[in-house]
């Protein structure tokens, strides 16, 4: 499948096109049960996570805590994966990503991503048996509420893309060759 935007196209429609930096930590309160805060990340870096992990065609890619949905469209838009599901649980962040979606990507293309504003632990999309790609970008406190689920992608052989913090306390994971700390992006494969 031919791509249906291209990377300045989706970098127009995403604003921020900046890395997170340290000044974005924290921005959460401390009363603030959410697992991590809305941080839009670059498209450059989208792009770039989502090469190292070799995404392609084939694939499905689950992003927990999409925020606005980049990686979802640009999973579709740029490596034409047959499907992307995210999960958010700011109902005005998934308002946002459901409304971007339709605007970039009308039509039966827009039909392959899904959001679903949720915890993820009780959404039955998170454990989706056909996911091959699971972007996370959560805070290391909140990361290991997920630990058992990112396992289970991982043990069916779904690459893992984590972003800003690594997941070195999951010795179960192996990182892809050459995906260390890549600007802030590590992606972890099984070795079979």
């Amino acid at each position: 499948m031919q791509a249906a935007l291209t990377l300045p196209e989706l970098t127009a429609a995403f604003p921020n096109d900046e890395a997170p930096s340290d000044t974005n930590f924290p921005r959460w309160i401390e009363d603030d049960s959410t697992f991590a805060p809305f941080i839009p990340t670059s498209m450059a870096r989208v792009n770039r996570a989502l090469s190292l992990a070799g995404c392609a065609a084939g694939d499905v890619v689950l992003d927990l805590g999409c925020g606005d949905g980049r990686f979802c469209v640009a999973a579709v838009a740029l490596f034409g994966c047959k499907k992307a599901i995210g999960i958010e649980s700011d109902e005005g962040v998934v308002d946002l990503a459901n409304s971007t979606r339709d605007k970039l990507l009308p039509g039966l293309q827009a039909d392959t991503i899904t959001y679903a504003c949720q915890d993820f632990r009780d959404c039955l999309l998170a454990r989706d048996a056909t996911v091959s790609i699971v972007v996370v970008f959560l805070s290391p406190e909140f990361g290991k509420e997920c630990k058992e689920l990112l396992k289970e992608h991982y043990e069916r052989g779904a690459r893992i893309i984590s972003l800003v913090f690594d997941l070195s306390d999951i010795p179960e994971f192996s990182l892809k060759d050459g995906c260390k700390d890549i600007d802030g992006i590590w992606v972890y494969e099984k070795v079979v």
